[in-house]
């Protein structure tokens, strides 16, 4: 038997962006560039997704998937009819946006 968050869980999983997957991660030392050092900024596989200037920006943009999805997930929660599924789901986004802010700034875990 399907249930509404069941079928909530399988209408997110069908989005897809084109973008490498993430998670992304930019909390690495910087490395040597022939213009400046710069922070590598790679998947949990270490395949290198691009570089960055500084640890704030590397941050910035190894949390832009985290921020993409939780997103989604808000504007998805949004849309849903039923109000129990509605609220449990808008908890799930709100904090899945709290973990990609706190890894954006570096509070991550």
């Amino acid at each position: 038997m399907t249930t509404p968050a069941s079928r909530v869980t399988a209408e997110k999983s069908e989005v897809h962006t084109g973008h490498t997957e993430g998670p992304w991660h930019g909390d690495g030392e910087p490395v040597s560039h022939p213009h400046d050092a710069m922070i590598v900024i790679y998947r949990e596989d270490g395949t290198e997704i691009g570089f960055a200037h500084s640890r704030e920006d590397a941050r910035l943009i190894a949390a832009a998937p985290d921020l993409l999805e939780a997103l989604r997930d808000y504007l998805f929660a949004e849309e849903i009819d039923d109000p129990s599924v509605r609220q449990s789901e808008l908890a799930v986004a709100r904090q899945a946006a709290e973990t990609a802010i706190a890894k954006a700034e570096g509070r991550a875990s």
